[in-house]
């Protein structure tokens, strides 16, 4: 129980050794930080295999969403922190989740190597290095497709400037109304649709919106008071692009 409190307070609830060191010495208890470390070190290698067997269940999924995270990196000896990046892995289907981190990189390769023998479906926004994996014709089939909240986002930000934002946010929203209905938390299992009806309901409702959210695009695209280096022009070029 004691070395699951460590664990817990350091990754689970932010708390620095030498914070809990402080609070041990608080109740008496005066022990060395190597030692603490040790502890910790050695907890670590115990659910390695764990975290391992985790990560391949994640990988099994053929529908994955993917994202990549900064978070700040204390590298020994130097006084201030470093931008590094974390990446998440969610299986939708399982619920299950998988993190990785390869000395905060945000390479391409860390994917790579992650998903080396994967095939099927990942969602994710457009950063580069998702697209990289499935233009490499030497590796097993990877989908991509896009994600709509990375999309909405950058409208949602854009909207304080150019209120022409609102409307792109609007077809989303149209959007997002089609998939509660589709996936509608307050019926009962037995009553709620399946993954065909899904289908037919997205073709049905969801197409029409997505055609005029296109040509919605397109039109803003090329009106030369949408400025490109404006946040609204990024948004509809993101949008486009994606």
């Amino acid at each position: 129980s004691l070395l699951s409190a460590i664990i817990i307070n350091k990754f689970g609830y932010h708390l620095p050794i030498q914070r809990q060191l402080e609070m041990f010495k608080n109740l008496g208890i005066d022990w060395p930080k190597s030692t603490i470390n040790s502890w910790v070190t050695r907890i670590i290698n115990i659910l390695d295999p764990l975290f391992a067997e985790l990560e391949k269940q994640v990988i099994r999924s053929s529908y994955l969403n993917i994202d990549e995270t900064s978070i700040p990196i204390l590298i020994k000896g130097e006084s201030k922190t470093k931008k590094g990046y974390i990446w998440g892995f969610v299986s939708p289907g399982t619920r299950l989740m998988s993190f990785k981190y390869d000395q905060g990189s945000r390479s391409g390769k860390v994917l790579e190597k992650t998903l080396e023998s994967y095939t099927g479906t990942i969602q994710s926004d457009g950063y580069p290095a998702y697209k990289g994996l499935c233009k490499d014709k030497g590796r097993k089939k990877i989908r991509r497709i896009a994600c709509l909240a990375h999309i909405r986002r950058d409208f949602y930000e854009s909207e304080p400037a150019d209120p022409r934002a609102r409307e792109g946010l609007e077809f989303i929203s149209r959007l997002y109304s089609v998939e509660k209905e589709c996936y509608n938390p307050d019926l009962p299992p037995g009553e709620r649709m399946t993954e065909e009806q899904i289908r037919e309901h997205r073709l049905i409702h969801s197409v029409p919106i997505l055609k005029e959210f296109y040509r919605w695009l397109q039109r803003n695209s090329s009106d030369e008071s949408v400025l490109p280096k404006s946040s609204f022009g990024k948004a509809v070029a993101y949008a486009l692009n994606e």
